[in-house]
C-alpha cells in the first residue's frame, strides 16, 4: 500500500479515536460532606451500563461540583433540605398573588 495512503489512514484513525466520546464514571472519589450554604443543586446518576455506581454530584456556588456518597446521611439530609426549598418556592410563587373576589389579581378602588 502507498505510505501516503497508509498515513492518512492512520491520521483519521487517530481522528476518530481523540474525538469518540469515552463513557466513565464521574465521581472518582467522594467526599462525606460539604459547606451546606454552597449547596445549589443535586444532581444523581443511577447506575448505567458504562458505570455501576450510583452517583450523587453536588453543584456548588461558584460552579463547582463535588461528588457525594450516594447512601450517605448528609446526602440523604441535602435530598431532603433541597426538596423541601423545592416544595417552598413553589408554595410562594403560588401564594404571592392570590386572587381576589372579583377575578382578578390586583385590588381595584371604587370611586
Amino acid at each position: 500500500m502507498n505510505p501516503v495512503i497508509r498515513c492518512f489512514i492512520l491520521l483519521a484513525c487517530m481522528v476518530i479515536y481523540t474525538s469518540a466520546v469515552r463513557f466513565h464514571c464521574l465521581c472518582v472519589k467522594t467526599n462525606k460532606t460539604v459547606k451546606p450554604s454552597l449547596i445549589i443543586e443535586l444532581k444523581e446518576y443511577k447506575a448505567r451500563p458504562y458505570c455501576s455506581k450510583h452517583e450523587a454530584i453536588a453543584i456548588l456556588k461558584g460552579n463547582r461540583s463535588v461528588c457525594l456518597d450516594p447512601r450517605g446521611k448528609f446526602t440523604e439530609k441535602v435530598r431532603r433540605y433541597l426538596a423541601m426549598r423545592e416544595k417552598g418556592a413553589k408554595m410562594k410563587l403560588t401564594t404571592e398573588h392570590p386572587q381576589l373576589s372579583n377575578g382578578t389579581s390586583r385590588p381595584t378602588v371604587n370611586p
